[in-house]
């Protein structure tokens, strides 16, 4: 049995390395990245006109994102508790297929075969008259029309 992958791969085929090296070769294209950047630069630098100001706050950021990443732990379990106490239900995965199966179960316990990341569920806002898959009016318990399909028919969640 193989280990289970935490992280989506992606393997990139000879086509795109030869697309890559074909932009990379495209002065034109160059020209236009290069125009854009400074010109995002610029802005930037009028709107901290003080280097020292600005190298301080970009310190300062890197340092909160540091922080912040430091304690994620903490700060996911915090963020549980405060969910769970607001009636959310927190569901934790450590890899794609445990992620998967948590997606599958819950579609299956709304006896749905749709689902959509962030719609509000049966009875959330805009899911009055929102037509089920079968077209007609959504009833009590079942989810609201939305789209996509069951994992088993697409390959995944």
């Amino acid at each position: 049995m193989s280990a289970p992958e935490l992280i989506p791969t992606l393997t990139v085929s000879d086509d795109f390395r030869t697309r890559v090296h074909q932009a990379l070769g495209d002065q034109q294209l160059r020209n236009n990245f290069r125009s854009a950047m400074d010109s995002l630069m610029a802005k930037r630098a009028a709107s901290f006109s003080d280097a020292h100001e600005r190298e301080h706050l970009r310190a300062l950021g890197n340092a909160i994102k540091a922080r912040a990443l430091s304690k994620l732990p903490d700060l996911l379990e915090q963020l549980e508790q405060n969910l769970t106490r607001n009636g959310v239900t927190v569901h934790w995965a450590e890899t794609v297929d445990e992620a998967n199966g948590i997606v599958l179960s819950i579609i299956r316990a709304h006896e749905s075969c749709f689902a959509v990341v962030g719609h509000p569920g049966p009875g959330g806002p805009g899911c009055e008259n929102r037509p089920t898959q079968s077209g007609s009016e959504s009833a009590p318990g079942r989810s609201c029309g939305t789209s996509g399909t069951l994992p088993e028919e697409a390959g995944q969640v």
